[in-house]
């Protein structure tokens, strides 16, 4: 029987080893290339998933394949990201990147010659969508729709994103939600980054009309800032401002109130012989003609005042959270904490009580917070045995922003009660706009 020699057994050994590990290689390149073709297939499908009408054409599929190759460059490519301060399930940036894709016959330059040059997934998404569809800057307020889920909005707003990209006016576009005149139109293009698409309308028509800056801002915070359908009207208010800048600003959004529940709010149903009759508007023919600063102030505080005595009568109302939780929170030690509290108020007689304190006209806020689109809470700095309401705040529910914050007589925040707003604002996921 012949003899192996030990040398020739450890050969043999290593030549199968080595056979086994080539075979191993080979496997494991097969695997990794059947996940990447995998994972290539997967990202275009979700893209493809938003899309908000299926197309399947082959230069839309196409286009879809060179954004995902782009996008997987970036954060834009993670499935569960979304737009910082949306709260909408549609504003993740894949919405977005189909809604890109489906205007592919807009681009002015191919996804694969766009470079990633910052790690913020906004920047990024903004940097992608301009460079696809813009020769020309676009206000950053107007990325906004690339995410709306709305469809017919969406493709009005896109549709205006890509004028002002190619330098055009928006004078002559479709589904403006007002008429614009050339000097509002140029403001409109420079409109702040900080604003929704409506508001950077009205902001390019108050610029236009030479609203100062405090004036804008108390304008954008009130009734006049999204009510295009009474464009008329509110044209005349803000004429009547800007023709008098002494105003106190802080009465713009009283003043607002006011002729706004003059003109358009109906008025309680009274029964006249034993019939139900609805009064309508008390001033349905309201006019800025000839009005002073003072007559209209002293007719505001007249207002406030029936309104408080109509309150007393009125049947109580009480309604649901909007869902924003409130604030609790201590700051110093010893007999210098201060305690700062915000509490929704969901009773109509908390909200005449909060006006009467503050005088104020919040009580007319009544059915806006009953029928969930509007939540009013209040701050109050609690000190020793002093509790002291500070704070009258507004929250537009849906968009989930600040949108008014006044004291006593409607002064303006503090910077240290806007600090207590900015950190209740960051823990309740809610976005102060600048102009509160």
């Amino acid at each position: 029987m012949p003899v192996t020699h030990p040398k020739a057994q450890r050969v043999k050994r290593w030549e199968r080893k080595q056979k086994q590990g080539e075979r191993d290689r080979r496997l494991q390149k097969l695997l990794k290339e059947k996940k990447q073709a995998k994972k290539a297939e997967r990202g275009p499908a979700l893209i493809l998933k938003h899309a908000t009408k299926k197309l399947t054409n082959a230069r839309y599929l196409a286009a879809v394949d060179e954004l995902w190759d782009a996008a997987r460059r970036s954060k834009l490519a993670e499935p569960d990201r979304t737009r910082a301060g949306w709260p909408e399930a549609s504003a993740t940036y894949l919405f977005a990147l189909a809604q890109l894709a489906q205007r592919h016959e807009s681009w002015v330059r191919r996804p694969n010659t766009w470079d990633v040059r910052t790690h913020n997934a906004d920047r990024q998404f903004a940097s992608l969508a301009r460079h696809l569809l813009c020769d020309y800057a676009v206000p950053g307020c107007f990325e906004s729709a690339w995410f709306n889920p709305a469809k017919s909005a969406a493709r009005k707003e896109q549709s205006w994103y890509i004028r002002l990209g190619r330098g055009e006016s928006l004078r002559t576009a479709k589904g403006l939600p007002c008429e614009l005149t050339r000097k509002a139109a140029h403001f409109v293009a420079r409109a702040p980054d900080r604003l929704t698409i409506r508001q950077a309308f009205r902001w390019g028509q108050l610029r236009a009309m030479d609203a100062d800056p405090a004036l804008i801002d108390a304008l954008l915070a009130s009734a006049v800032g999204t009510d295009f359908k009474r464009d008329g009207f509110w044209l005349t208010v803000v004429r009547f401002f800007v023709n008098h800048p002494m105003l106190d600003r802080a009465q713009v959004g009283p003043i607002v109130d006011y002729l706004h529940h003059q003109r358009y709010t109906n008025q309680p149903a009274m029964l006249i012989d034993g019939r139900v009759v609805e009064p309508g508007p008390a001033q349905p023919n309201l006019s800025m003609r000839g009005r002073s600063p003072e007559a209209l102030l002293r007719q505001v505080r007249r207002w406030h005042g029936r309104l408080a005595r109509l309150n007393d009568h009125a049947t109580p109302r009480h309604w649901r959270s909007c869902g924003v939780p409130g604030l609790t929170r201590v700051e110093g030690d010893g007999p210098k904490a201060v305690l700062w509290g915000l509490q929704e108020l969901c009773d109509s007689r908390e909200l005449i009580a909060e006006g009467r304190r503050m005088r104020h006209c919040v009580a007319t806020y009544v059915s806006s917070c009953a029928r969930g689109f509007v939540g009013i809470y209040s701050m109050t700095r609690t000190q020793g045995s002093e509790i002291k309401p500070v704070l009258t705040v507004e929250v537009k529910v849906a968009e989930r922003q600040i949108v008014q914050a006044r004291g006593k007589d409607n002064v303006r925040a503090t910077p240290d009660q806007m600090r207590v707003l900015g950190i209740w604002a960051q823990e309740a996921g809610l976005k102060v706009m600048p102009y509160v």
